[in-house]
């Protein structure tokens, strides 16, 4: 797969750090102990329809190549490309893939629904409700409590989304996402995650200013 990937990308097989990128933007690392005998079937939990796979080039900037700017390239308007037969475009058409899958839609809401379950489930599991204290990610002090639950229109992926209000002016928003408010935070003290990273439980408030017996 490698070998063809340098055709499309023209890095070097040894050069490309592949990874997989789910719907909700998490990042899968593909690194293989041997890439010669691992097959792509071992990563089978983390396959899906449409999912995005990236190449990425670990060589220096001194030793890649870039094309020359200032050559002359050659190029077809989209009427021109879309009526060869030889192009990526005539293949996808052909192999049915695509925004010409027959079945993209329903695939695509099959997906989604399936995220949606999981996220349901994952929920109910962690008791997951507004106003529940928790932290964000297992290995996290993030103290914060749930403000939100659902979904929300502008952040990437499918799924549900859980916006915490967190203790410390630690998140990227104040509970609004590109103008609509889903929750009242304050600054920097808002955040939305998936329910998977939130762990519930007896988080209280931490005394910031420390014991009794500290300086002031």
């Amino acid at each position: 797969m490698k070998t063809k990937l340098e055709t499309i990308t023209g890095i070097p097989p040894e050069a490309q750090i592949l990874s997989l990128q789910l719907s909700d933007g998490t990042k899968i690392p593909i690194n293989p102990t041997d890439d010669k005998s691992t097959l792509l079937s071992a990563y089978n939990t983390h396959l899906r329809p449409y999912i995005t796979l990236y190449v990425d080039d670990s060589r220096p900037e001194s030793e890649r190549v870039y094309p020359d700017s200032n050559a002359e390239h050659f190029t077809l308007s989209n009427e021109e490309y879309e009526s060869r037969p030889d192009t990526v475009l005539a293949w996808k058409r052909n192999q049915k893939l695509g925004r010409f899958d027959p079945d993209r839609e329903t695939t695509l809401r099959n997906l989604s629904e399936s995220i949606t379950q999981t996220h349901q489930k994952q929920i109910a599991e962690r008791d997951i409700k507004v106003g529940a204290r928790c932290i964000v990610g297992e290995d996290s002090q993030r103290r914060a409590t749930v403000r939100f639950v659902g979904a929300v229109d502008d952040l990437p992926g499918e799924g549900l989304w859980v916006g915490v209000q967190y203790d410390e002016p630690l998140g990227k928003n104040d509970g609004s996402v590109a103008g609509k408010r889903y929750f009242e935070a304050g600054k920097n003290r808002g955040g939305f995650v998936r329910p998977e990273r939130v762990v519930v439980g007896d988080f209280p408030e931490e005394d910031i200013l420390g014991s009794e017996d500290e300086e002031i």
